[in-house]
Parts: C-alpha cells; sequence; structure tokens
C-alpha cells in the first residue's frame, strides 16, 4: 500500500514540474513579445516626437516672421515636386 502511495505522489510531483515547467515557457515567451512591444513603442513614439518637433520650429518661426528654415526648405520644395 505504501508503495503505491509513493508512486502516485510521485507522478502528482511530476505533473506538477510539468506544469511549472509549460507555465515558465509561457512566461518566458510573453515577456519577449511584452519587449518586442515596447521597443517598437518606444521607436514610434521617438518618431512622432521628432516630427511634432520639427511642426513646432515651424510654427515658433513663423509666428517670429522668421523665414524657414533650410532643411525645411529643401523638403518643401520635395514635396511640392512629389505632387
Amino acid at each position: 500500500m505504501q508503495e503505491v502511495l509513493t508512486e502516485l505522489q510521485d507522478k502528482q510531483r511530476e505533473q506538477a514540474k510539468e506544469k511549472a515547467h509549460q507555465l515558465l515557457a509561457q512566461c518566458v515567451e510573453l515577456q519577449k513579445k511584452k519587449n518586442q512591444a515596447d521597443k517598437e513603442f518606444k521607436a514610434a513614439t521617438k518618431k512622432f516626437d521628432k516630427e511634432l518637433g520639427k511642426l513646432l520650429s515651424q510654427l515658433e518661426r513663423s509666428l517670429g516672421g522668421q523665414p524657414p528654415a533650410e532643411e525645411e526648405s529643401e523638403e518643401a520644395s520635395e514635396e511640392a515636386a512629389s505632387e
């Protein structure tokens, strides 16, 4: 009887160990996905911040009566040419 009980306990421990292994693998995979999403979000935020900075600079110059910066003039020329 004791032998059967020991076998059942061993089997339960093995099943618990397998389940823990599966859950850990899922955690690692989810963490990888989160890290990738964070990286993509940061890149997109940086891009939007850069674009917003350019627009705010243009706005400041236009309100101050200053001509557009050299690179803005080139961008405007390129956009006009592409249309």
